[in-house]
Order: structure tokens, then sequence, then C-alpha cells
């Protein structure tokens, strides 16, 4: 097994049993003047989660290696349980009993997903995706007001994580003047309905929070195409709801990039790097498009044998006369 980028036993915050933990005071390794939240989407565990993360970090030191110690050091991933969970064993029920608090491995999570229900509760993660982006925020207000200085927090997100992070940026616009920190985002196939980005709608206004934020998208997501508006509909009460990573029309003043991935691809693809290195502030070498040229052919009116080459034989241009 390949060994991983992050100690993510030290760099992870986990929601669970209502709260994120470990609590700020507590964290094991205090975040600088800038922190970077990566969070997941729909039906992710945490091992799943995990190795998206890392496949996102692996690309990024490959483009930039020198750039390896500059924010790697500032990563962290945000663990949210986006399924639904197979009914509660008994040493859950013993841990509730003697209220004592169960935390589960990354391997006792998944084995807990279940696999059949979760498809079908989209509708209930959309509101635990409102409720934890509510605490998220909370939460990263806290660390910033226990910070001496004024922290950057980059959040990128993927899907749901999309819907959480902005749900998050709206509690912060509540208290914008009194913000403990400054915020970017770079949203990947945002499984976040196009509508409430109007005016007057509820996430409209998330998007005055971050000084700058990307949406990446793509028309060839055939999940956000035909599988987020029957599960969204219940909370938005359209026949077809279109998402913002399908037809990628964020308010002006976003960064947009087509992407033409497919859902699943976002965080191991290629594509997606440089987007992410320019959210990062990272230096990444970029590939510059190949130009056709068109072939010009030299026609040297050679000099006849025995003669001298005059000037006026020379192209005009190697003659340095204009005439």
């Amino acid at each position: 097994m390949a060994s991983s980028l992050i100690d993510w036993s030290a760099r992870s915050l986990v929601f669970e049993n209502g709260t994120i933990l470990p609590k700020p005071g507590k964290l094991p390794r205090q975040p600088g003047t800038r922190f970077v939240v990566l969070v997941h989407g729909f039906a992710n565990d945490r091992r799943t989660a995990r190795s998206s993360f890392e496949a996102a970090l692996s690309g990024l030191v490959l483009r930039s290696p020198a750039s390896k110690l500059l924010f790697l050091e500032s990563v962290w991933g945000f663990f949210w349980p986006s399924f639904v969970a197979k009914g509660p064993r008994l040493s859950d029920r013993v841990s509730r009993w003697l209220r004592l608090r169960h935390r589960h491995s990354e391997e006792d999570e998944e084995a807990r997903k279940s696999v059949l229900l979760t498809p079908a509760s989209y509708p209930d993660q959309v509101k635990k995706a409102v409720k934890v982006g509510r605490r998220l925020a909370a939460y990263l207000e806290r660390l910033g007001q226990a910070s001496r200085v004024r922290p950057e927090v980059i959040l990128i997100g993927h899907s749901l994580g999309c819907r959480l992070i902005l749900e998050g940026m709206r509690l912060v616009l509540r208290r914008r003047h009194a913000a403990a920190n400054t915020y970017s985002v770079c949203l990947m196939a945002p499984a976040v309905p196009s509508y409430m980005l109007y005016s007057g709608w509820r996430l409209r206004r998330a998007f005055e929070v971050p000084r700058a934020s990307r949406v990446l998208y793509s028309r060839n997501d055939a999940v956000l195409r035909w599988t987020f508006p029957p599960g969204q509909r219940r909370e938005s009460g359209r026949m077809w709801p279109e998402a913002l990573g399908l037809n990628g029309r964020p308010p002006v003043g976003t960064h947009r990039c087509d992407t033409g991935l497919g859902h699943t691809k976002y965080w191991s693809s290629q594509t997606t790097q440089p987007q992410l290195a320019k959210t990062l502030g990272l230096s990444v070498p970029t590939v510059l498009p190949r130009t056709a040229i068109p072939s010009q052919t030299l026609q040297l009116a050679l000099p006849r044998p025995g003669s001298r080459l005059q000037v006026s034989d020379l192209p005009r241009r190697w003659s340095g006369s204009p005439y």
C-alpha cells in the first residue's frame, strides 16, 4: 500500500453525533495563517473520501514538487456522514446507555453504510448538508477567533459537499463584518440548484463572502443531468431543477471552467489540477497549446557555375534592403 501524503489521523475534522471533532481547542496540530479544508460529496464513507483527497493532492505535488511543503502542512479533510447507516449495533446501544461517545473507525464506517438505502436517501442528505455546513462555518470561525492573525480559509468541495460549503458561507454572511477568517472556495461539480443563485433566493449572496471563488462544471455529467433533478425535487418543488455543476452559471465575478468530466472524475483528473493550484495559490507549469506553424518553402535562385552570388539574388528580408 502506498504511503499517504498526509497523516489523516491527525489532520481530520469529523462530524459525529451532532458536533465536529476534535474540538477547536484540542486539535493535535493547530492551523496557521492558512487552513485548507477538503469536503467530500454524497454517499462517501471516510475511506472513499480519503482516497479522493489523496488523488487530488498527489496530482498537485507531481505538477509542482517544490510547493509540496508549502501547502500540505495546511490541508485538512472534513468527513461527514453523507449516507444512510445500517441499524445500530449492540455496542452502540451499550455506549449510548453508558453515555459514552463511541467513535467509529474508517473500516467500521464503511461496513455500516447501507448500499441499498443510501441512493434513495438523497433528499435527507441534502437537509443534513445544510445543517453540517452551518456547523462547519461556526467551527472555522471559532478557530479564527482563537488565532492571533486573521487566517485564510480555503474550502474545496465536490458534489453535495459544495452545497455544504455554500450553506456555511450563508451563515458567515450574517456576521460578515465580524468574520474571523477570509475565505476562498473551489466548487467541483456542485450539486446545487441553479435557481438558488438567482436574485432573492437562498444562496444568491453566499458568493459574496469568498474573496475568490471558482466553479468547475461539465455538460457531460450524467449524474447531475439525470439523477440530481429527481433527488432535488422534494426540496425545490420544481419538476426538473438544473444543477450548477451542469450548466456552470454562477453569479457574476465567479471564475468558471468547463471540464468536460464525469461526476466522479474531478478529484483525480489532470483537468482540475490547474484550477485547484490557482485556488491554493500554487505556481504550476502551464502546458501551452500546440500551434500549427505553416510550412514555408524557401526558393533561392542559385548562381550559375562560374558566377558570383549577388545581393539581389538573396531574398528581400535577407539583403537588408527594402527594395
